[in-house]
């Protein structure tokens, strides 16, 4: 399904992961998304905050038999409040009011305001709509700039479920990932493992190139046995192509790999600590 523009030119939006390249989202997470207004910042980590207030409210309403903020401020305000709940709730509910507030001012400074949308908001929707459609220029309506800015940032999330193939096939290549991991481990072996974690690190720490990486360190032409700087140096290239799916998959992939991999060092550190008790 495309999108027919107003212009009379159609796209075809990404609909998930695997509609979108690795240096498309790397373009998007290190260019674009640093760029984002101050004001749409503030208000996520706001809303981050009501969420998490909320969720301590929840407690308090089944000790007060309250369903809403409204009543457990009534509970308060009539001077029946016990222990914890008169001890606690009063400096949540004025955290509360605050945020509220706070983020009202921010809604009616920027979303409301027609101009701050025009300076700000909708040219950090282009920037992040020209990583996926380069050839998109500055003659979209506001809808269309709206509807491709929410399907491809869309497009970029996580799947809720992420689970990984052996094999993948990109460009005329197949590739594996390891079929086990190290049971009698070398040198050789214990620095390729490094570098598994090196990448894992870089990927969960918010560096989008860590997930390049970290395909690159792991992923394999089947008929290529042992890792190299060459065959790494060689996949960062070819990978630059790779869908952001198989990136998710290969970082599910990683992280069993990582927590396999410590249990078996630490069971084999136990077993010799235990030998060397015994004799």
């Amino acid at each position: 399904m495309k999108l027919r523009l107003q212009s009379g030119n159609s796209v075809d939006f990404p609909r998930s992961p695997k509609d979108v390249t690795l240096a498309q989202y790397i373009k998007y997470h290190n260019e674009v998304q640093p760029t984002m207004p101050k004001e749409v910042i503030e208000y996520g980590a706001l809303v981050e905050q009501h969420t998490e207030l909320n969720e301590e409210f929840f407690k308090y309403f089944e000790k007060t038999g309250t369903t809403s903020i409204a009543e457990l401020m009534e509970v308060i305000d009539s001077g029946q409040a016990k222990n914890n709940v008169k001890r606690f709730v009063p400096p949540l509910l004025y955290k509360w009011r605050e945020l509220v507030e706070r983020m009202e001012v921010i809604g009616i400074t920027t979303v409301n305001d027609p101009l701050w949308l025009s300076k700000n908001w909708h040219p950090y929707q282009l920037r992040t709509v020209q990583c996926f459609f380069p050839d998109i220029q500055e003659d979209l309506t506001v809808d269309e700039l709206n509807y491709l800015f929410g399907k491809s940032t869309a497009a970029c999330l996580q799947p809720k479920e992420v689970d990984y193939k052996q094999l993948y096939y990109h460009e005329g290549v197949t590739y594996t990932l390891p079929d086990k991991l190290m049971r009698n481990s070398t040198l050789i072996e214990f620095a390729e493992a490094a570098q598994y974690e090196s990448a894992l690190k870089q990927a969960t720490g918010g560096d989008a190139n860590g997930l390049l990486k970290m395909c690159a360190v792991l992923l394999r032409p089947l008929e290529i046995k042992e890792y190299s700087e060459e065959l790494f140096e060689s996949n960062v290239k070819a990978f630059e192509t790779l869908p952001l799916q198989v990136a998710y998959e290969v970082g599910f992939f990683l992280t069993w790999l990582s927590a396999k991999y410590a249990l078996s060092l630490n069971r084999s550190m136990l077993a010799q600590a235990v030998a060397e008790m015994q004799n």
